[in-house]
């Protein structure tokens, strides 16, 4: 979600041409575990990025659990986001978010709908939602675990619909635009540049492994993230 943050920040770009249905996105390529990322602005370490994923169950049936935590010290900034998402689809059951130790989003999805509360971008008041949303439509905050499930090849593109309780847009944008070997902690790793953004705005670029879909980091103008070798000592960066 750092991504949807500093999108707004940079020159649109044009949309890919061609779209790839939702059902396409292939949860099970996901597993448990924890992953964490150093946030850069200009090269610099202002903080951290943790993104821990979970088995879980919903009332729907087999379900991950993902949690990404983002986190920038200095600036005093904590976002936390929860996601239910079906095991297989990633078709979201239920998203939870919270700015700053306060609850901006809680909704569910729910027969063909979106329903429950978030926060007012403009107003800061609070407003009820209840959206029919179009089958497949994905969680407009979840940006490197779909990319991990996504099948990724050379010049793939994707617009997925989805739902962004900011009103961000209304489907994603995705596009492989070529290819890198890129320095990781555990070596250099031959990887796809993703630009991944809302339809009709900005993009950021996603390095995801070719190998195993690991996302390794991204590039945003100024800002960017990258892959750690653990998550022991996050807490530290950018403090």
């Amino acid at each position: 979600m750092l991504s949807a943050l500093l999108l707004a920040l940079l020159p649109t770009q044009a949309d890919a041409a061609t779209a790839t249905p939702a059902s396409a996105f292939d949860g099970t390529r996901l597993h448990e575990g924890q992953a964490c990322y150093a946030i850069t602005q200009d090269g610099t370490a202002v903080g951290f990025q943790r993104e821990t994923i979970t088995a879980s169950t919903s009332v729907e049936g087999p379900a991950w659990h993902i949690v990404s935590e983002q986190v920038m010290p200095a600036r005093k900034f904590t976002f936390v986001d929860h996601f239910l998402l079906d095991r297989s689809s990633l078709q979201p059951v239920a998203f939870h978010s919270v700015l700053g130790g306060r609850e901006i989003a809680r909704l569910s999805y729910v027969d063909g709908r979106v329903v429950g509360r978030a926060m007012d971008r403009t107003t800061g008041g609070v407003v009820t939602v209840d959206k029919a949303v179009e089958p497949g439509t994905l969680e407009g905050n979840l940006w490197s675990p779909l990319l991990h499930a996504a099948p990724l090849e050379r010049d793939y593109s994707a617009q997925p619909p989805i739902f962004s309780y900011s009103g961000s847009g209304e489907r994603f944008r995705i596009h492989v635009a070529g290819e890198d070997t890129i320095e990781t902690p555990a070596g250099p790793r031959k990887a796809w540049l993703v630009e991944m953004g809302y339809k009709g705005g900005n993009a950021t670029t996603y390095m995801v492994a070719r190998d195993d879909g690991t996302v390794l980091g991204s590039r945003s103008g100024p800002f960017g993230t990258q892959l750690l070798a653990s998550c022991d000592g996050v807490e530290d960066l950018g403090s």
